[in-house]
C-alpha cells in the first residue's frame, strides 16, 4: 500500500513539468535531510502525484513537481552512449563477424 507524503490529494497545485512521460525512470528524491533513490513506477494525471518504489521497498505517491529530486541515468544506458564513434565487431549466424562504426545510440539496449 501506497503512502501520501508532503501534500494530501491535490485541488489548485500547478500542473507538474513531467507526467506519464518518467514513468519507469530512475530518480533521487530528497526526504526530509536525506536523498533516497528508487524508481518512478505511475503517474495519477487527475492528482498531479507520481508513484514512487524506493530501492528499501517503500512506495509513495508524491507531488514530485513540489518535491527536490534530480533524474538518474541508467549506468547501461551512459555506458552505451560512449560506444558511439567506436569500431566494433559483431558476430553474426555463429560464424561471420560483421565490423563497423557506432552511429548513434537510441537509449534501449538491444
Amino acid at each position: 500500500m501506497a503512502t501520501e507524503t508532503k501534500a494530501e490529494q491535490s485541488s489548485g497545485y500547478p500542473k507538474p513539468k513531467y507526467g506519464k512521460e518518467v514513468v519507469g525512470k530512475r530518480i533521487k528524491v530528497l526526504t526530509g535531510q536525506d536523498w533516497r533513490t528508487g524508481v518512478v513506477r505511475a503517474y495519477h494525471g487527475g492528482y498531479y502525484k507520481h508513484q514512487v518504489e524506493f530501492d528499501d521497498g517503500e512506495t509513495v505517491n508524491i507531488h514530485l513537481h513540489l518535491e527536490e529530486y534530480q533524474f538518474l541515468q541508467d549506468k547501461k544506458a551512459a555506458d552505451a552512449e560512449d560506444l558511439v564513434g567506436a569500431s566494433v565487431s559483431v558476430l553474426w549466424d555463429e560464424d561471420e563477424w560483421y565490423t563497423g562504426t557506432v552511429a548513434g545510440f537510441d537509449g534501449f539496449m538491444h
